[in-house]
Order: structure tokens, then C-alpha cells, then sequence
């Protein structure tokens, strides 16, 4: 994992980056409307230290689905308080959302591949006005419910 922040100068918004990789080791999430389960994924807490909007996208060749839940996360109940799934337009391989957060609500990314058992890099941008923390919550978990 690597996060770091840095300030752009065109936009003025600060920008936080983190980069991982799903591997084949990774725990593994469920698409319920697919009902399929083998999509390799990764938990990701995001907090904001001042409730305000950010945009969250991803970057990379890897081609990926986001899911943003607040407080807590059941990866074989994937639609159970899910704030917002984050996908890009129809030919896209990476997601994009400007949305309001709180800043006394914990939020859980979840980063999980389009396609079945695919591995591969990715990274998470988050811009805004403020510095954002990402932090992984579990590279593999053995839990059910990941709870935050």
C-alpha cells in the first residue's frame, strides 16, 4: 500500500492516493446480481476529517467496480447498506463519484474486479478540499462481516 497526499495546484483541491493489487490470495466478494462469488476484493476505510464533497476514481489498467458502504461491510450481502456503487460509463474500466460525505460516518470502499478470479493493480485517487485517510481494513479476512 502506498498513500500519499499532495496539493494541485490547477484545481486547489488536495488529492490522497492509494495503490494495492487484488491477488489470488485476496478474500473474495459476491456479486448478488450475479450470484456469483469468486471476484477478488479489497476493504478500504475512507475517513474525512471535515464533512464536504470529494470525488473518488480509480486508475489503472486493471478493470474494476467500486462500492461504497457506510460503517460496515457483509461481502456475501453485498447490497446491505451500500451508499453507492461506482462503476464508469458502459465501455469504462475504472469508476469516478462526487458525492457529500460526513465526516462522522466511517465509510468502506470496497474495490472488487468486473470479472471473476482477475488479479491485477489499481489505485484510488480521492480529491477534495481536504486531507482524506485511506486505510485497508483486511487483506484477508475470515470473517463474514467486517465491521469498522
Amino acid at each position: 500500500m502506498i498513500l500519499f497526499t499532495f496539493k494541485d495546484n490547477l484545481t486547489s483541491s488536495i488529492q490522497s492516493i492509494y495503490s494495492s493489487r487484488l491477488t489470488i490470495t485476496s478474500s473474495k466478494y459476491s456479486q448478488e446480481q450475479c450470484d456469483k462469488t469468486d471476484f477478488y476484493y479489497e476493504a478500504i476505510q475512507v475517513n474525512v476529517p471535515i464533512s464536504h464533497n470529494y470525488t473518488l476514481a480509480s486508475i489503472g489498467s486493471l478493470d474494476i467496480l467500486g462500492f461504497l458502504y457506510e460503517n460496515y461491510v457483509n461481502p456475501y450481502r453485498p447490497y446491505e447498506r451500500l451508499h453507492n456503487k461506482l462503476r464508469g460509463g458502459c465501455d469504462l474500466a475504472q469508476f469516478k463519484i462526487n458525492s457529500y460525505f460526513k465526516s462522522d460516518t466511517t465509510y468502506v470502499l470496497v474495490v472488487t474486479s468486473y470479472r471473476q478470479k482477475i488479479t491485477g493493480r489499481f489505485s484510488i485517487v480521492v480529491s477534495g478540499p481536504y486531507n482524506v485517510s485511506l486505510n485497508r481494513i483486511s487483506e484477508y479476512s475470515s470473517t463474514f462481516i467486517i465491521y469498522v
